[in-house]
C-alpha cells in the first residue's frame, strides 16, 4: 500500500491510531476513519502510574487532519 490510498482507517484504539506511519497511509480526500475512543493503555502507562492517557479530542484532531473529518466515526467500543 502506498502513502495515502486508504480507503478506510480502522484503529482499534486511537492511540495506536495517531501513529505517523499509520497516518501516512491516509488521504484527506479519500480515507475514512472508524477508530475505537476505548482508552488501552501502552505498557508504559501501566507500568508509570504518571503517565497520563492523551484526551481523545486530540488524538481525534490528529486522525481528523489527514482523513474526511466529516465522514468520519469515532466510538466507544466498550458501550
Amino acid at each position: 500500500m502506498s502513502g495515502g490510498s486508504a480507503d478506510l482507517y480502522l484503529a482499534f484504539d486511537a492511540l495506536s491510531g495517531v501513529n505517523p506511519v499509520n497516518l501516512a497511509m491516509a488521504s484527506p480526500d479519500r480515507t475514512i476513519a472508524v477508530v475505537s475512543t476505548t482508552k488501552v493503555p501502552t505498557g508504559e502507562m501501566v507500568s508509570n502510574v504518571a503517565r497520563i492517557y492523551p484526551a481523545n479530542q486530540q488524538l481525534a484532531k490528529r486522525i481528523e487532519a489527514v482523513t474526511r473529518a466529516d465522514r468520519n466515526v469515532f466510538i466507544d467500543a466498550q458501550t
